[in-house]
């Protein structure tokens, strides 16, 4: 879904989803049935044939609207490299630990 910024005429607000699933609740003797989605927001510049180059390269356009919410969020990033390099210690250690017993990892 693509539309202009409300106070900047000049850049449009390009709407994209990922991971539509649909639901249902029970609530108050109704069921109400709905979607939940991942929602991405990505600014650009307006032009003419805009909304057909979105419906043509969606894919690209979602993947660019998720690099750039991950750019603004640099903890994410920090705590992902901080997994990763958790995970990495914890194997050093264990293959420390198999090594100090004189096993392999095969050998557990």
């Amino acid at each position: 879904m693509v539309e202009r910024h409300p106070q900047r005429p000049e850049i449009a607000i390009v709407r994209l989803f990922a991971n539509p699933t649909e639901y249902e609740q029970l609530q108050q003797e109704a069921t109400v049935t709905g979607w939940e989605y991942e929602e991405y927001l990505l600014e650009v510049p307006y032009y003419d044939g805009l909304v057909a180059d979105v419906n043509a390269a969606y894919e690209g356009w979602l993947a660019q609207a998720k690099a750039a919410e991950d750019a603004k969020d640099p903890m994410a990033k920090l705590m992902a490299a901080q997994d990763s390099t958790d995970t990495l210690v914890v194997d050093q250690e264990y293959r420390l630990t198999l090594l100090e017993l004189g096993m392999t990892a095969e050998a557990e």
